[in-house]
């Protein structure tokens, strides 16, 4: 039987390949911020680059010869992955607390 900490990892697995996607894997790391306020949810990522902390949107920036796609597209279709993976955290944690 699955317990809160299986769901909740396997949440976090999914925000972590959906940022990992937008760069292609092609980030040193990558910086997952949530955070959840009883009226404000908020999702944003970071990324190492070349040795330098980036905004998505920035990463070309600093990219040593490889270009990312940073349209605005794909930045709203990660951000709204993003904030949909945190809804359904909190619903996790609604369920089991």
């Amino acid at each position: 039987m699955k317990v809160f900490e299986d769901y909740f990892s396997e949440l976090q697995g999914d925000m972590v390949s959906i940022c990992l996607e937008y760069v292609n894997g092609k980030a040193e790391e990558i910086y997952i911020y949530c955070s959840y306020e009883p009226e404000t949810y908020y999702f944003n990522v970071f990324y190492k680059v070349n040795g330098s902390i980036v905004h998505k949107h920035m990463l070309n920036e600093f990219s040593a010869g490889y270009v990312y796609d940073t349209s605005i597209e794909r930045q709203k279709t990660l951000m709204k992955i993003g904030m949909s993976t945190l809804n359904q955290t909190i619903l996790l944690k609604a369920i089991f607390l």
